[in-house]
């Protein structure tokens, strides 16, 4: 039996290339593009195609995985600002530096002390004193938790 040569891809393989690598299923590729469950899974079969969609779904994915990085980053830096924030409820101040610290895992000095029985303003000092330290830390580890 002599070897299948391979036609480049078309336009129509290349859109579900896209579609599927974000995420559709066989189903939706075949609505979208007026075609059939079964072409769609011939189309896969076909070893170009599969390196195809394997690179597509890569680039997708460190795609999603950056911009949470980012999106982390920048959450990460607003609750900071949050915290410190006069206008901000007591109570959400609080709740965002026990987050931050639980993210961060940093833990105040003196470890008779814990930070459910610590008053608002020395849970906000806390949060000040260590700062750049807990952003740093939570952006790691939200980074390790991604990637």
């Amino acid at each position: 039996m002599g070897r299948r040569i391979l036609m480049p891809l078309t336009e129509e393989q290349r859109t579900a290339i896209a579609l599927l690598a974000n995420g559709a299923t066989h189903a939706d590729v075949a609505e979208v593009l007026g075609t059939t469950r079964a072409t769609v899974g011939t189309w896969r079969a076909r070893p170009d195609f599969a390196s195809a969609l394997e690179d597509q779904t890569r680039q997708v994915e460190e795609y999603a995985s950056h911009r949470m990085r980012a999106l982390g980053a920048v959450a990460l830096q607003q609750l900071a600002a949050m915290a410190t924030d006069p206008a901000t409820p007591a109570n959400a101040r609080v709740r965002i530096c026990e987050k931050l610290l639980e993210l961060s895992q940093l833990r105040p000095a003196d470890r008779t002390k814990d930070i459910a029985d610590m008053d608002e303003a020395d849970v906000v000092d806390l949060v000040v004193q260590l700062g750049p330290r807990i952003i740093e830390e939570a952006a790691r580890r939200l980074e390790e938790a991604s990637g």
